[in-house]
């Protein structure tokens, strides 16, 4: 390690910006606020939370900009959540049309979507730039829901966007466009946890993780004993995960929730993988809000794959309305029958899809469900979605 640095307070540090230069990191003082100023003042460089450190978070900690946390320890938390990573986005004004042009592919052509603005965007948006469509629109599967998708820009030229690959949904209502940052979020090896789950596991209230308005995160974690969800990420680019989620649920009732990955509004091409015992689902989502673009849209393109869901109080793997082409691959249901530690329970499906236009590959289901297709004729791709 590099030695002679200074950090707050005068006390030497090293690269590795260890978490106790700013926390007790005990696991019973209230760390809430000396984590913020520690995320602040690694201004992007790596926080390492050592093995035997446990970060005490009394309340959720939000964090705008890049965030980069490794190691060994713990963030412990209550059921408001833990830590809320989210990113600033931008209005690049509003779409006065959109249209599907040709786009060079190779020696061939492939279709893609154009939108032109009502002014050129500012200069930040170039190709490869990640922006938000949102509009007033609204998803009709889904009430309350309306549509909103994340797209990658290929080329800018004056008020004209051409984008990578052709636009979700047809618009017919006022659209606007907003330019995400692309502040790096890489977490990996620490543990979130909640000692108060048995009492607090009936409110859906703060996931452990929350993901939002970010391009491109990554999380590589453990998660035990959750009231509410592990980790939830909402209208992200390109998100991957790849996480053990253990004993989420208190009980054997309807209302104990307990969710691992909650996937949301608009996120976009995402790829997961889970190993998850003892939760509601390992994975679920649908068209959530988004607090930055104060839109509820719906999810595209995400695959979980060579994942698990051990004992689960409903399905293992669960689609809602607003969840679109969502593939599951090597995906498996493991019921524990007379396993005092992970009782299963009865339920009618192992896989349960309300989505459109979701994909089963090589998915099996070790108990008493199976897969069913529900909500066929309400979502906008209809039966043939399926």
């Amino acid at each position: 390690a590099v030695t002679g640095l200074v950090g707050p307070g005068g006390k030497p540090i090293n690269l590795d910006f260890d978490i106790r230069q700013w926390c007790s990191a005990d696991g019973v003082a209230d760390d809430s606020a000396s984590f913020l100023t520690a995320l602040t003042e690694a201004n992007g460089r790596t926080i390492t939370i050592p093995s035997s450190a446990t970060v005490n978070l009394a309340s959720q900690v939000t964090y705008t900009g890049t965030v980069r946390i490794n190691g060994g320890g713990s963030i412990k938390h209550t059921r408001d959540g833990g830590l809320y990573v989210t990113q600033n986005i931008t209005s690049i004004g509003s779409v006065s049309s959109t249209s599907t042009v040709a786009l060079p592919v190779g020696f061939s052509s492939a279709n893609t979507s154009q939108m032109v603005l009502a002014s050129a965007p500012p200069t930040s948006v170039v190709r490869g730039s990640i922006l938000m469509i949102c509009s007033d629109d609204s998803l009709p599967e889904k009430a309350g829901a309306y549509l909103a998708e994340l797209v990658r820009v290929q080329d800018v030229t004056g008020s004209t966007i051409t984008l990578s690959e052709l636009l979700e949904f047809s618009y017919s209502t006022a659209v606007v466009a907003y330019l995400l940052d692309e502040s790096a979020v890489d977490i990996s090896g620490v543990t979130f946890f909640d000692p108060n789950y048995l009492t607090e596991n009936n409110g859906k209230t703060g996931a452990a993780l929350t993901i939002e308005a970010c391009v491109r995160p990554s999380v590589s974690c453990k998660f035990n004993q959750e009231a509410n969800a592990a980790l939830q990420v909402i209208s992200c680019w390109m998100p991957s995960a790849d996480v053990l989620v253990d004993n989420g649920r208190n009980n054997h009732t309807d209302s104990s929730y307990g969710y691992g990955i909650v996937l949301s509004s608009a996120t976009t091409h995402g790829r997961f993988k889970i190993r998850s015992t003892n939760n509601r689902h390992a994975v679920t989502g649908g068209a959530t809000a988004s607090s930055q673009a104060k839109k509820k849209g719906a999810t595209r393109h995400n695959m979980v794959h060579d994942s698990e869901a051990i004992a689960p109080l409903s399905s293992g793997f669960d689609t809602h309305e607003g969840q679109y082409h969502t593939r599951f691959v090597n995906c498996f249901v493991k019921k524990q029958v007379g396993n005092p530690d992970y009782p299963s329970e009865t339920v009618l499906y192992d896989f349960m899809d309300r989505g459109a236009g979701s994909q089963f590959i090589n998915c099996g289901s070790f108990g008493n469900g199976g897969i069913t297709l529900s909500g066929a004729s309400s979502n906008r791709l209809g039966s043939a979605g399926k």
